[in-house]
Formats: C-alpha cells, structure tokens, sequence
C-alpha cells in the first residue's frame, strides 16, 4: 500500500515538473534558435530583392549608356567630324548636337564626352569643365580598342565609365556616371538602414553609401572571399550579400544589421537560463504541494476500501475538500451506504425466493391434472362418436405440453408440427373457411429457432385478417439470406388500417397495445438476438399482409 501511495506521488511529482520545465527547455532549445534562423532568411530575401532591384536599375543605365555609345560609334558623319573639329566651331556644334540626340534617356545621371585618338576631350554634352586627357596606351582607351564596350572605375572614386571606339579610329566616346547619380540611381532600391557598396570586378571600391571605413571593411570583405568564409566585415552586427550585375559585371555589396546579435542572443540564453531556474524551482514547490493535497484523500479512501472488502460496510471517508477529491469521498460513502442496503435486500429477498420457489415446485403438479382432463375428453369424443372434441383434446394436450415445457429453443421442424396442431385446432372452430400452405424446404428443419414463435404471428392473420372471409388464405415459408433465417408468413385478408412497411414500430420497452402476440414475439427475439433481429411487417388496406421473422441460423447439435 505504501509503495502504491509512494508512486502516486512520485507521478504527480515528476508530471508536474514536466509541466513546467518541458515548455521552457523546448523554447530555449528550439524557439530562439527557429526565431534567430527565420529572423536571418526573412532578411536574406530581403537582401537579394534589394539587390535584384539595384541590380535592374544599374542595368537599365547601362544598357542606355551602351545605347548611346552604339548610336554615336555607329555615326560616321560624327566620325568624320571629330577629324575636322580642330579649329572649326561648326563642327563642334555638330557633335554637340549628335551627342544630345544618341544621350536620349540617360542624360539626367549620366555624362557624356568624347575624346580624339590622343585621349584629350573635344566636347561634353553638360556644360562642365573638360576632364583631363585620357592615356592611350593603358587604362580605359587602350581597353576600348580590343573591346566593343568597357565598364570600369573612373580614376577618381565614385564614377563609372563606359567606353567605346569610334570606327576608323576616329577616337572614343564615353558615358560617365558620377556618385551623385549613382546615389540618386539606387536609394530607392535598398533600405536606408542597410549599406551598399558597387565594387569594380577587380574588387576595386567604386561607391559606397556610408562615408566612413569604406577601405577597411573591403579589405575585410577580401580576406573573407579569399578564405572560402561568409561575407562579413568583421562586425557581428553586419549580415553582408553580393550580386553580380549581369551587364558590366560590377558587384553589389548589400550590409544589413542583424535582427539577433551575439549580445542579444547571449542575453537571451541568459535570461532563458535565469527563467528556467525560477520555474524549477516553483514547479518543485508546487508540484510537492499538489501531490501531497491529491495523496492524502486518496489514501483515506484506499485504507476505507480496504476495510470494505474486508467486510467492514459501515468504513466511512471524512470528506475534507468540496473538489472532484470531495465528490469522489461522498460517492464513496454512499456506495458503501448502497452496497449495505442491498445486501440487506438481498438476504431478505433470499429468503423470498425460497418460498417461491417452494410455491412453484407445488404449482409443477397442476398439468398432470390437465393432461388427464385433455385425455378423458380425447376418450369421450371417440366414445360418443365426436371426432372433433377427440382432436381438439388432442392437439391442445400437445401444445400445452409443449408450451410449459424447459426448452427455449426447438427445431423448426418441430414449431411447424405444433403449428399444424394450433391449424387443425382453428380449421374446426372456423368450419375449413381459410386455408393455410406450409411450404419450407426439408434442409431447414434442423435449424433452431425460440419455441412458440409463428403460432401467435398465424394466431393475428387468423383473427384480424381472415376469420370473416369464405376464401381466407395463409402461407408460411421459410428461406435463408446469407447468414439469417426468414420466417414468412402471409395472408389475403383485410390487411392493417394504415399502410405499413419495415420494422414493427414497438420494441422490447415499448407497449404492447392490441398487437400482444406480434409483440410477445418481437421482445423474445430482440432479448434473444438484439435489436438487429426481430419482426419487419408490410401491408396495406384491404391488399393482406406479410409478416416476416428475421433471425440468425442456428442449427442444432447432431446426436
């Protein structure tokens, strides 16, 4: 009993702490890491839409940079010009004009000039001083040559040019875009907290939106790249991307500030830690009073039990508590109250079933008396020359006899035989106005069935359906459907008052009404069997009616 009441506790103990710890060890194990790690993929697609975006921006420009450069490389007249330009204002208007024609769309960030094979400038399109020359035999115009469009850094920071080369070597044609244009270009592609930095595809830093340290975390960012790493400047705070941009193969650098820093993720365990503590130690508490409050009533009730089985009816249990653990100590107490009532009923009742049982073994001795009176009637209609008198005497021995016999079931055979009796019995009182078939197949007459259940089903189409006909007729067959057996029985006469059709209406705890036998029948059926089984009836005003007994197949045990 002890070790019972011992476990009691310990399961309480032990469930109560899972309780309270489980949800707060899957939290720190699972929800900050699931928190971190969503946190971290929502803000890298957040990274490469802003990137895809600054990206589509950087490339719609140079695309209608190398627009401009094919429309003005792909002019020979500006060609031509270019050769004559020195000392001829005409033609310096010339190439003005054809530049602010082929700069359509581009114009409002982006420069154009161009340059004679000597990399001096001959004309911009804005009114700007002339940048210094250009040298031919290295850089950007030595490129140009070998090349049909080059993308690359100017040589002051945070300037893009792209070149190209005038057919005939005629000279060069450059579109330059400037920091300023390409702040205004991309601010409306990335968020204002993040940074971005256009490098060069030698890696070289092109522009970067923060104004400070830009060299430092590149040299960073390089280092990482050279050693296979994550891109990161060394900052914990910082979540770098890159893209390539498809049409000068420049690379865009996008940094983020992490939503979970180190610090914030190491005082977020801590404080998980410190939580779970707190809660450990409360859930002990808690979990030690509670099985304490549960395992004490229970063991009152346990040791009143005890004392129950051992025959002690009057062991009560004190209820302390108005809980479900009160409830249970009152329902126990009036069971205990119940069960010594009962067994005083019983030993009373004992008593009373003692003298019945007495009165019924008395009672047993009335049928021979009847049996004698049935046989000296059968002997004075043969004797007087009464025939009818000696088969009623007859058959109504023969089912009194059975009907009061101990068995509950019979062969059907045997039901068909005392049916034809109840027949004959009917034939003589109604003078052979009705007639009655029984057409069952000799295979079904060693299969079971209760005793006495077709006479009151022919008894009803006898009295309430062709006793006022001249020409009344009842059928009685039987048939098998898979695993039950079908007891029909049908009439041609005046049928039931109102259409019927399917499982009798009454069942077991139902009233009888005027249908006593039909529900005699239909309760010894359904309490033999169960509400699958029972009696079905089909009828209709003046069309007769059909009764059917559904049952399962018995059959029985051979000798």
């Amino acid at each position: 009993m002890k070790r019972t009441l011992r476990s009691f506790n310990t399961r309480i103990f032990v469930m109560m702490l899972s309780v309270g710890i489980v949800p707060i060890v899957l939290c720190l194990t699972l929800m900050l890491p699931l928190l971190v790690s969503t946190s971290e993929h929502r803000q890298e697609r957040s990274a490469a839409q802003q990137l895809g975006a600054m990206s589509e921006c950087l490339g719609g420009v140079f695309l209608q940079a190398d627009e401009a450069l094919a429309a003005l490389a792909g002019d020979t007249r500006t060609a031509a010009a270019m050769r004559k330009t020195a000392g001829n204002p005409d033609t310096g208007k010339q190439l003005y004009a054809a530049m602010v024609g082929a700069a359509s769309g581009c114009e409002a960030i982006a420069n154009l000039y161009l340059f004679d094979v000597d990399g001096a400038c001959l004309s911009a399109l804005r009114g700007v001083p002339d940048p210094e020359p250009l040298a031919t035999d290295w850089g950007v115009l030595h490129m140009a040559r070998e090349e049909e469009t080059v993308y690359c850094a100017a040589q002051e920071a945070g300037q893009i040019d792209a070149v190209r080369s005038l057919p005939g070597g005629a000279g060069y044609v450059l579109v330059r875009l400037d920091g300023e244009g390409l702040r205004a270009l991309l601010s409306g592609a990335h968020d204002p907290s993040s940074g971005v930095m256009l490098l060069s595809p030698q890696w070289r830093l092109i522009f970067d939106t923060q104004t400070t340290g830009s060299q430092e975390r590149l040299a960073v960012l390089r280092e990482r790249l050279l050693a296979g790493e994550a891109l990161s400047d060394g900052d914990a705070s910082i979540i770098c991307s890159a893209a390539l941009e498809p049409v000068s193969g420049f690379t865009l650098l996008l940094s983020q500030p992490r939503a979970f820093t180190r610090d914030m993720t190491r005082m977020a365990l801590l404080i998980g830690a410190a939580i779970g503590a707190l809660s450990l130690m409360l859930c002990v508490i808690a979990a030690r009073m509670l099985s304490r409050s549960l395992s004490r009533p229970v063991q009152e009730m346990t040791q009143a039990m005890a004392r129950v089985q051992r025959g002690e009816l009057s062991a009560r249990v004190t209820p302390r508590t108005d809980d479900e653990l009160g409830l249970l100590a009152q329902g126990f107490n009036r069971m205990a109250e119940q069960v010594e009532e009962n067994l005083r009923r019983i030993v009373e009742r004992q008593k009373e079933l003692n003298e019945t049982r007495i009165r019924m073994m008395q009672a047993q001795l009335n049928p021979h008396f009847l049996y004698n009176t049935l046989d000296s009637m059968k002997w004075m209609g043969i004797t007087h020359g009464v025939p009818q008198v000696a088969t009623l005497a007859q058959d109504l021995a023969s089912i009194l006899r059975t009907s009061i016999s101990g068995e509950e079931f019979v062969t059907l055979g045997c039901e068909l035989e005392l049916l034809e009796r109840y027949i004959d019995i009917q034939l003589i009182r109604f003078e052979d106005r009705f007639a009655c078939e029984i057409e069952v197949d000799d295979a079904l007459m060693n299969l079971l069935v209760p005793k006495m259940v077709l006479q009151p089903i022919v008894e009803n189409a006898v009295i309430h359906g062709v006793r006022d006909m001249d020409d009344g007729y009842i059928k009685v067959y039987a048939r098998l459907q898979e695993d039950e057996l079908h007891l029909l029985v049908q009439d041609n006469g005046c049928g039931m008052d109102s259409e019927q059709s399917g499982a009798l209406s009454f069942g077991v705890s139902s009233r009888p009404g005027e249908h006593l036998g039909l529900y005699n029948v239909d309760s010894i059926l359904r309490l033999h069997f169960g509400d699958a089984y029972g009696l079905s009836i089909r009828s209709r005003p003046g069309e007769g009616c059909l009764v059917m007994v559904r049952l399962p197949v018995r059959r029985a045990d051979k000798a």
